[in-house]
């Protein structure tokens, strides 16, 4: 064999075995950089889940404290309502006038606020 045919074909196995080391190399790169992406994409799932629980806490807390508003109002409004029947509660007599008006039962009311107003 010549010097030639031995340049040649440690070339020819020179050739193989470079692409395999750098190929490798690369993939080696290629996986740390996956990792890494996997972290961050673990990161990112964590914080939308915290996010998503912060949310949903206060839109719960939101939606009790309206409930809680609703009830103090409706509240306020039965007890303004029971003092306006009160104050405007007819007597028999005045009764006997609304019937002497001409009012039915369905105006009695109407008209007691009328009289008193």
């Amino acid at each position: 064999m010549s010097v030639q045919h031995i340049l040649l074909a440690a070339l020819l196995l020179a050739v193989p075995i470079s692409m395999k080391y750098v190929l490798a190399f690369e993939v080696r790169k290629m996986v740390a950089i996956l990792k890494a992406n996997e972290r961050y994409v673990s990161r990112l799932t964590s914080r939308c889940a915290a996010l998503d629980r912060e949310v949903v806490a206060n839109a719960l807390a939101q939606v009790e404290d309206q409930g809680h508003r609703s009830r103090t109002r409706r509240s306020l409004i039965e007890e303004d309502l029971e003092r306006i029947h009160s104050r405007h509660r007819p007597s028999q007599l005045d009764r006997a006038e609304m019937v002497d008006l001409g009012h039915t039962n369905g105006d009695a009311l109407s008209a007691a606020a009328e009289a008193y107003a």
